[in-house]
C-alpha cells in the first residue's frame, strides 16, 4: 500500500499477465488514464503528479522486472512490454484509456498505440524517442543510464542526478529527495533493469511513426541530457497532428520535478477527447 494524493489509500493489487505477475493500483474516477514510468521505475515515482490528475481514473503499473511486478524469465522486447500493458488493460476491461508514457514508458506507449489503436484515446510522450534514428544524448548521461546503481546508493543518486536528469531536479530538493526513497525502496531487479535498458537500446518505432492514427501530445525538457528535446521534435514530426510542447528549462523528469507548469497542458490535452473535439 501506499499514499495517493486522490484518496487516503492506494491499494497496491497484482494480477498475472502472460505468465508475469504485474503490479498495479487505480485511483481517483473519470476517463482512464494509464501511466507508463521509465526505465527501472516503480509507480511510486508518480507521487509528485498525481495531485494534477483530479477528474481521471489513474491506473499505475511497474513494468515487468521493476517495482514488485516479477522479472519475466524469457527474454523481453519492446513489444512483449507493450503486450503486458495491453493485457492490463484487458484485464480491468478498459478501452479508449488515455496513456501517457514518460522516457522507456513513452517507447512502450508508441507500441501500445500501433499494436493496440482501439484501446487507446490520447497518447502523450514525455521525454522519449523513437529509439534508432534519435539523436543520443550526452555521454556522461548515457553512462549513468547504463547502470541501476541509482535504485541502490542515495549517495549516487544524488551525485548523478544533475548530469542524468538536467533541468531544475538538482533545484527541486524535496522531488530528488523522494525521487530517491522511492528508488531505494522499490528497487529494480538487476536483470530487469538490463533487459528495460536492451529492449529500448534494440527498438525503433520510426518505420510505422507516420501510420500513428492516435490524438498526440509530445513533451520535451529543453534541458534534458538524456533524451534531448530534438527527438520530441522528430517525434511529432513524423507522428500526425501531433501537438509539441517544449518545457523551457526542463529536464529529464520536467514531468515530476515542475508539474506544476507541465500538468495543466497535458491534462487540457487529455480532457478535450474526454469533452470531445
Amino acid at each position: 500500500m501506499g499514499r495517493n494524493n486522490q484518496g487516503p489509500i492506494a491499494v497496491d493489487q497484482f494480477t498475472r499477465i502472460h505468465g508475469t505477475r504485474i503490479r498495479y493500483r487505480t485511483l481517483g474516477s473519470g476517463p482512464p488514464l494509464l501511466l507508463m514510468h521509465g526505465l527501472g521505475a516503480s509507480l511510486e515515482l508518480w507521487d509528485p503528479l498525481l495531485p494534477f490528475l483530479e477528474g481521471f481514473t489513474v491506473v499505475l503499473m511497474d513494468h515487468p522486472g521493476a517495482g514488485l511486478s516479477a522479472t519475466p524469465t524469457r527474454p523481453m522486447t519492446m513489444r512483449r512490454y507493450a503486450h503486458v500493458a495491453h493485457g492490463l488493460l484487458g484485464h480491468l476491461q478498459l478501452r479508449d484509456v488515455a496513456v501517457l508514457g514518460l522516457s522507456f514508458g513513452g517507447m512502450v506507449a508508441q507500441e501500445l498505440a500501433r499494436a493496440a489503436p482501439q484501446r487507446v484515446s490520447r497518447l502523450v510522450l514525455v521525454c522519449t524517442s523513437c529509439g534508432w534514428g534519435s539523436v543520443p544524448g550526452g555521454l556522461a548521461a548515457l553512462a549513468a543510464v547504463g547502470t541501476p546503481l541509482r535504485y541502490h546508493s542515495p549517495a549516487y543518486m544524488k551525485m548523478v542526478a544533475p548530469i542524468l536528469y538536467g533541468g531544475g531536479i538538482d533545484r527541486a530538493a524535496q522531488v530528488q529527495a523522494s525521487q530517491a526513497e522511492a528508488r531505494l525502496a522499490y528497487p529494480p531487479s538487476t536483470l530487469g533493469y538490463f533487459a528495460q535498458l536492451t529492449a529500448a537500446w534494440t527498438w525503433s518505432s520510426r518505420p510505422y511513426l507516420r501510420r500513428l492514427c492516435v490524438p498526440t501530445l509530445v513533451v520535451s525538457g529543453s534541458e534534458d541530457p538524456v533524451i534531448p528535446a530534438a527527438n520530441g521534435r522528430i517525434l511529432a514530426g513524423l507522428i500526425g497532428g501531433a501537438q509539441y510542447f517544449e518545457v523551457d528549462g526542463g529536464g529529464h523528469l520536467c514531468l515530476l520535478d515542475a508539474a506544476e507548469r507541465v500538468a495543466p497542458r497535458i491534462t487540457a490535452f487529455l480532457r478535450n477527447d474526454a469533452g470531445g473535439d
